[in-house]
């Protein structure tokens, strides 16, 4: 739920340095509440008021459509979001901007950029033990592929390394017979974002150059006109955030790790959008019954 919760926009995920011992640590922060328009009917709300207090009046929650952590509230005819959101102290922010995409690219001009800064980064001295993710396991297991790196292993891999404080740090690491020879931190090309977002779109381009895509299954549903989207592996905030958008995130499901439910008439541009993203492949589930 923390995951959700960072990936739509409620909670943001920051380092702080520490300048009297030289590190950085990340944290937690209550996002800004927020709106975002989706279209002129409708409006995505985002982040957390203090000590959980409501967005605005009664007439607004009443209003509020939720989808899980997904909150969207319906415009009526002619009405303005700015005048209908902007008066309850919240802010708009710009799809743009809520989104964060990083530009289209290839899965080799995404792997070229991070052999470069591994190349670069010279020796990493010793890190302890580390998981790594391995690439031959099976792209619909993502858990299963997690491990911690063995005498036989010898190549380039995600990891997650321990640190004195929080959780494991984000990496892409040179390991040679099971010892981390060189590393780059991960987030490596943005500060400010997660490291898992960088990690996950990384393994992507490294498993469709492999190939062996990541994908996702669709099941359509024409008595709803709509279609269950089932996910194997996870994907970036800004792939969440567009289907939190535009569809009902539905949690973990049986099968996946989690899935959507997204209206016909808007799954060919969605499907489009994960490709162009994660180069993620889709099979189809046949009709649901």
């Amino acid at each position: 739920m923390i995951e959700s919760l960072i990936g739509y926009g409620d909670l943001v995920e920051a380092p702080i340095d520490d300048e009297q011992k030289g590190t950085s640590r990340r944290f937690l922060f209550l996002a800004q509440p927020s709106y975002v328009v989706l279209s002129v009917e409708m409006c995505a709300l985002v982040g957390i008021r203090a000590k959980g207090l409501p967005f605005g009046d009664g007439s607004v929650g009443e209003r509020v459509i939720h989808h899980n952590y997904a909150r969207h509230v319906r415009l009526q005819p002619g009405e303005a979001p700015d005048g209908a959101l902007g008066g309850l102290g919240l802010r708009e922010l710009s799809s743009e901007h809520w989104l964060n995409c990083p530009p289209t690219a290839t899965p080799e001009s995404v792997v070229k950029e991070y052999a470069t800064r591994l190349d670069a980064a010279g020796p990493s001295g010793s890190v302890g033990p580390i998981r790594i993710l391995d690439p031959t396991r099976s792209v619909t297991f993502y858990s299963g592929r997690w491990r911690v790196a063995a005498a036989r292993d010898t190549g380039r891999f995600i990891g997650r390394r321990p640190v004195e404080f929080g959780a494991d740090q984000w990496c892409y690491c040179d390991v040679v017979d099971g010892e981390v020879t060189g590393l780059v931190d991960l987030p490596a090309t943005d500060r400010l974002a997660r490291g898992c977002d960088e990690a996950w779109r990384l393994q992507a381009a490294l498993d469709a150059l492999a190939g062996t895509p990541q994908f996702l299954t669709v099941q359509h549903d024409s008595r709803r006109q709509d279609a269950l989207l089932r996910f194997k592996s996870p994907i970036p905030s800004w792939d969440q955030r567009r289907l939190d958008a535009v569809g009902e995130p539905l949690g973990r499901q049986a099968g996946c790790l989690f899935a959507y439910r997204v209206s016909e008439d808007l799954l060919e541009a969605e499907l489009a959008s994960l490709q162009r993203s994660m180069w993620l492949e889709v099979e189809s589930e046949g009709e649901a019954m």
